[in-house]
């Protein structure tokens, strides 16, 4: 029997037309459970036949450099709480989460549509300021018990005490030449058959010491990349009113284009997988 809710409509909070869907939150927010930000959702998106414009969606990499630079950030964020947790023990709140910002300037919160007994529709956010539920971010400390936070899309600003999952990432695994400096002599050089070719050893030995990619940037090229376009061309006529199912790391959605800001007339509707993961299809990017 299904007893998890998977389909949702999405509605503005914000004036404007950017905005981002944080899944696992808004699950949680309409099934009364925790869903965790660290997995990897998959879901569709489709607005209504008579939807007038167009939307951009947008999703981080599904890359493993994308779910390193997460599992580095819960490394850091464990090792840092490691003797708190060990006294914390049972008293850890239940609905403890690895969390982090997502970081996106600029950007409102897609929230779903509720509906109650007389079916009249109105934005659903029990995490509002003032309620009593909680969505909070991860933080660490410094030895000057200072608070550090983690953010996905923003920069790394230590000023400000924020760290960039991706610029992190960057900084601890530039890749350097290899070998660096190769040798102007090998072993056994003098021993060597006399067919042995001088210009094939250094084709080996310098063609492939640098990599394929940028070799100090993982992320030059963005975190980012492009789903689909939804809604109607308005020159054609052609429509596309589904996504088709997708991947969203974090289960992060990003969205231009759309702000509809009433419930009634929403016109953007989510549509999670089934899945064995409390009811979704939705894969640990920690393990």
């Amino acid at each position: 029997m299904e007893t998890t809710q998977r389909c949702m409509k999405l509605v503005a909070d914000f004036v404007g037309t950017d905005h981002f869907i944080a899944v696992d939150k808004q699950l949680g927010v309409m099934n009364n459970r925790l869903y965790r930000q660290s997995r990897t959702y998959n879901q569709t998106l489709k607005v209504e036949p008579g939807f007038t414009g167009h939307i951009d969606v947008y999703v981080l990499r599904n890359t493993w450099m994308t779910k390193n630079a997460i599992k580095a950030a819960h490394r850091a964020y464990t090792a840092n709480i490691e003797d708190e947790l060990e006294v914390a023990g049972e008293q850890k709140g239940r609905w403890h989460d690895f969390r982090m910002d997502i970081g996106l300037t600029g950007f409102g919160e897609l929230k779903p549509v509720a509906f109650d007994g007389q079916l009249t529709p109105a934005i659903w956010n029990p995490l509002a300021s003032g309620a009593t539920g909680e969505y909070r971010t991860s933080r660490m400390h410094d030895e000057n018990s200072n608070d550090w936070s983690f953010t996905i899309a923003g920069s790394s600003d230590y000023n400000q005490r924020i760290y960039s999952i991706f610029d992190e990432y960057n900084r601890m695994r530039n890749a350097p030449q290899n070998p660096l400096n190769p040798p102007a002599v090998v072993g056994y050089e003098q021993v060597r058959e006399d067919d042995f070719d001088e210009d094939i050893l250094d084709r080996l030995k310098f063609d492939g010491d640098q990599p394929p990619y940028h070799p100090t940037g993982e992320f030059a090229g963005g975190i980012w990349q492009y789903v689909g376009c939804l809604g109607v061309d308005p020159t054609t006529g052609a429509q596309r009113l589904s996504t088709g199912a997708f991947d969203a790391p974090l289960g992060v959605i990003a969205l231009k284009g759309y702000g509809t800001s009433t419930p009634a007339d929403a016109e953007l509707c989510l549509h999670l997988t089934a899945g064995n993961y409390k009811g979704v299809k939705a894969t640990s990017l920690l393990e």
